[in-house]
């Protein structure tokens, strides 16, 4: 039922009416005792209705603000939504360059480097970088900003000093821009995050795990900012969240450490190793009392997120036979504290109940990235300087296609639209690619490197 509050004018007339019908009273013209009694009355009932259909539009997402927003979305049901504090820009785009080259070299976790242009922008690595004997330089290296908010978000090349670390090292530059650094979450974006919870509160639809993804916060304070689930159409109950941070998320994979054990009194049929597994390639079994044989590897149950192998009955192992694992791959950072909360915690499913249907396997692998190049030329104003252009040119194609999600196509037209937003740029000649351009699979992100672009 509708509830619309009455003015001033409506109630006065109400209380008019019936102190005439219900009493002696004769003079309520204007400017009498009873007129004035009546409409003080009447002033303090239209407040009261006024306070009333502010609490009632303080419980809907579209007319609450601020605070009040904050408490409405504190109201749904757990686990709740909050409004996102500032996130820290991230992403796998440092190459580290090292002189002299002979020998090992460390570079651990927290190394930092800056920007020249910014001093008091500081990017620290998320994983150790091992250099190997005459290995000069390493790409990919993940960093995370120390400051989170938009001030941590760079263009390409701006990171290009050395903060602290090992003396060897001679030189860094991020090969990609960074733009996941976001303020504290506008009222707007709050209201719609709010409305697709509740959609999701059966945890196992493709829009609720897509959600968490996009809402999961990492420890180092990094986000993502693409998810899209893929359902397997061969292999029924098995899903891949596919997921970016718009920069290729490389970098965040370490050596699996070697697992090994023997079979028990009444053998045994699952093997584990440490999870997520990023890759099952080299997985390797040695049994060495007892070898079975016609069965091919293809038969082994291979669960990556959670660290397990299952064995056919062909396979099972006797008692005191011996098994290994080594030569694999993990995810480390955002990936594998995403898949954790997904799977849930067998040692407190009350805090952590996780996200997955039964026997529904749910596998976060990052986007595999599909790289476009692009030739274009430009029509710039007489006074502008040509080599600024084309740097701004390439930053704003590269982050055209970092907003690109998985599985998304790029459209020519779009790109000629922005670089035409450009500061010194009157016209756009794209001449590759010559046509728009699809991804190969869902599993693919188009993105573009500044040695990609050629610019005229």
């Amino acid at each position: 039922m509708t509830y619309t509050p009455r003015t001033r004018e409506e109630i006065l007339r109400s209380l008019i009416a019936r102190a005439v019908a219900e009493s002696e009273l004769t003079d309520v013209a204007e400017g009498s005792t009873i007129a004035h009694v009546l409409g003080t009355v009447a002033e303090e009932v239209e407040r009261v209705e006024f306070q009333i259909a502010a609490v009632r539009d303080g419980y809907s997402f579209d007319s609450a603000s601020g605070s009040e927003l904050d408490q409405r979305v504190a109201d749904l049901p757990l686990p709740g939504v909050a409004r996102r504090s500032r996130t820290a820009a991230s992403g796998s785009v440092l190459q580290i360059t090292r002189s002299p080259t002979s020998g090992v070299l460390l570079v651990p976790a927290g190394t930092t480097f800056g920007r020249s242009g910014d001093p008091d922008q500081v990017y620290a690595t998320t994983v150790d970088v091992s250099f190997a004997d005459a290995e000069a330089s390493k790409s990919n290296v993940h960093v995370v900003a120390r400051a989170p908010g938009l001030p941590g978000n760079t263009k390409i090349g701006a990171i290009d000093r050395v903060v602290s670390g090992p003396s060897d090292i001679v030189s860094v530059i991020n090969t990609a821009a960074l733009t996941g650094g976001q303020d504290l979450e506008s009222d707007d974006s709050l209201r719609i995050r709010a409305a697709r919870y509740l959609t999701t509160l059966a945890r196992a639809q493709p829009s609720a795990l897509e959600d968490l993804a996009l809402s999961f916060v990492g420890s180092d304070g990094s986000k993502l900012t693409h998810a899209v689930l893929w359902e397997d159409p061969h292999n029924r109950g098995y899903c891949e969240l596919i997921v970016d941070d718009g920069t290729g998320m490389q970098g965040q994979t370490a050596a699996g450490p070697t697992v090994s054990g023997t079979a028990p009194a009444g053998g045994q049929t699952y093997l584990y190793f440490q999870p997520p597994a990023a890759n099952v390639v080299d997985f390797l079994i040695d049994l060495t009392t007892h070898t079975p044989s016609g069965v091919d590897n293809d038969a082994w149950s291979l669960i990556e997120e959670r660290g397990l192998i299952h064995l056919p009955a062909a396979l099972k192992l006797a008692e005191g036979d011996t098994w290994q694992i080594d030569d694999y791959t993990v995810y480390t950072g955002l990936i594998a504290e995403l898949q954790g909360k997904i799977e849930g915690d067998p040692a407190d499913f009350d805090a952590e109940p996780g996200w997955r249907a039964a026997g529904v396997r749910v596998r976060v692998v990052p986007a595999a990235p599909q790289y476009v190049s692009f030739s274009i030329g430009l029509e710039i104003a007489p006074h502008a300087t040509p080599s600024d252009v084309y740097t701004a040119v390439k930053d704003r194609i590269i982050g055209e296609l970092a907003r690109l999600a998985p599985g998304a196509a790029l459209y020519r037209a779009k790109i000629m639209a922005s670089v035409l937003e450009v500061e010194h740029v009157r016209n756009v000649f794209l001449s590759t690619p010559a046509a728009d351009v699809y991804p190969a699979d869902v599993k693919k992100a188009l993105r573009t490197r500044t040695t990609d672009i050629t610019v005229t």
